[in-house]
């Protein structure tokens, strides 16, 4: 049931019996129904709208009543460099963790994105389960900005969220096969890997469609570091790394090789695969021979710091970003292991998935 006591359909019932977890989703009236062998067990219900409710036993002959908090809210303002109102933008769910629950919760609204129009620049997100958020915002030329963690009540909106979008810079350049050399058309360039979501307003470029140069541009690339894919039929992905950082506009050449050179997908990294483990960053999927593996990182290494700088309030985006760069430049990390505290230094490398 909700906070009023009416019954939520589609919510999930999850409990740990003797033998093995059972699961079912509520009907139209909220009600569920378990095999016997729930008897006992500690459950919880969940729902993308309320969250997650406190642990109830089960008991074969008991009410089994269990209670959904009531949903709240966030609401605030986009605004740009001036402090002016942007009024038109998208925003999303960058990040939901729902409380004493560690990692994102997968019936949370993450990625779920919001086109908005408004004079005042204002937003207002509802229905949103009990917990932490982060917001992405981003407007055309603008590139995604994330909010501060906002705690969520329920029953309750939280007001007054500010999220401050910095005009982007333009990046240019030519895209060129390989092997041939010949400019290329009609390749999509795009922003790549920085946010969960798909809130990326500024729009996606494309390589001259006659192919006489191959020239290309993507107005509103961030200030900083961040990364570019080129992606066209018949190629292998590429992904490249550049920095804006103190720049009003950058310069890029790309080279794409024939996908029957092997691969999808190419990148220079130090091979390895982030996660995210609530408010930490950890080391997921290594690539085999990768720098990474050669130099003794394992899986489930927990980040603490790269190039000397910790990770704390950063996302996993964020640190896959400052780990990619040019082929042949290094990089250090520091990585927390079993209680222990392990350095390396990494020589960045193409890596070919």
């Amino acid at each position: 049931m909700d906070g009023d006591g009416k019954g939520v359909a589609g919510a999930t019932v999850r409990c740990v019996a003797a033998d093995e977890p059972l699961s079912v989703n509520t009907a139209e009236d909220g009600r569920f129904e378990l095999p016997l062998g729930a008897d006992g067990c500690a459950a919880r219900a969940s729902h993308p709208d309320y969250g997650v409710s406190d642990s109830a036993r089960l008991a074969f002959a008991g009410a089994n009543l269990l209670a959904l908090p009531s949903p709240g809210g966030i609401s605030g303002f986009v605004v740009d460099d001036r402090g002016l109102p942007v009024t038109t933008y998208l925003i999303a769910v960058e990040s939901f963790t729902a409380p004493g629950t560690p990692g994102r919760q997968p019936d949370s609204a993450d990625g779920v994105h919001k086109l908005i129009t408004d004079p005042s620049g204002a937003f207002e997100l509802l229905r949103l389960a009990r917990g932490r958020y982060t917001l992405t915002a981003s407007a055309e030329g603008r590139p995604p900005a994330r909010s501060d963690a906002v705690e969520v009540e329920p029953g309750r909106p939280t007001r007054g969220v500010r999220i401050k979008l910095i005009r982007g810079i333009l990046l240019s350049g030519v895209v060129t096969d390989k092997e041939t050399k010949k400019p290329l058309s009609g390749v999509a360039i795009t922003l790549d890997g920085l946010s969960n979501n798909s809130a990326h307003a500024i729009e996606h470029g494309t390589s001259s469609a006659d192919g006489a140069d191959g020239a290309y541009s993507l107005d509103g690339v961030p200030a900083g570091p961040f990364s570019v894919r080129f992606s066209r039929a018949g190629y292998r992905d590429r992904i490249m790394s550049f920095d804006g950082t103190g720049k009003s506009e950058l310069k890029g050449n790309a080279e794409l090789r024939p996908a029957d050179a092997g691969g999808s997908l190419e990148l220079s990294n130090v091979g390895a695969m982030l996660g995210q483990s609530g408010d930490y960053v950890t080391v997921g999927l290594l690539i085999p021979d990768g720098p990474a593996e050669k130099a003794g990182v394992q899986r489930n290494d927990r980040l603490l710091s790269i190039d000397g700088k910790g990770v704390e309030g950063l996302t996993m985006n964020d640190c896959v970003q400052k780990l990619r760069g040019p082929e042949g430049s290094r990089v250090s990390i520091i990585v927390s292991r079993g209680g222990k505290t392990l350095a390396f230094d990494l020589t960045r490398a193409l890596v070919v998935r």
